[in-house]
């Protein structure tokens, strides 16, 4: 059984609520964390959207198995969404990335801490994820109850 459009959204919100948290100024020494949790919040609003959306309903079972997920998933926000949510989710995306695996492959040794400034980790949240949560919210309702 998956996760329905009530579950994303409550997971979403759950994880935005402590994204905010960790916006604030003694909260930015986690700032790796404040971007990896916003790309899973717009992960999770993208797949409330995708449960009312036929032909998809969840990533996990509309992708086909020689796909990725995040692959597919891009690709459906991008159809879902338009242009410049889809470039916000994948900012969000890239940037987790970055801050779970580490920036080597981009040349600059360190962490994600080491990476990105506060001002780039706000940046994702409030601008990148108020972008995607803005698009879904144009077919969904996105606001907590």
């Amino acid at each position: 059984m998956m996760a329905d459009l009530c579950d994303h959204l409550r997971q979403a919100w759950h994880n935005e609520e402590l994204a905010e948290k960790l916006a604030t100024p003694s909260g930015l020494k986690y700032r790796d964390w404040l971007i990896t949790i916003a790309f899973y919040a717009a992960v999770h609003y993208v797949e409330a959207l995708f449960f009312t959306v036929d032909g998809i309903v969840h990533t996990e079972r509309a992708c086909p198995d020689h796909r990725s997920k995040h692959t597919f998933r891009e690709g459906r926000v991008k159809e879902q969404l338009g242009k410049n949510p889809w470039e916000s989710y994948r900012e969000l995306s890239n940037a987790s990335k970055i801050a779970r695996y580490l920036p080597y492959a981009m040349g600059k040794p360190g962490t994600g801490l080491d990476y990105y400034e506060d001002e780039d980790a706000k940046e994702l949240f409030e601008h990148h994820l108020g972008t995607v949560r803005d698009a879904v919210g144009e077919h969904i309702n996105v606001s907590p109850s």
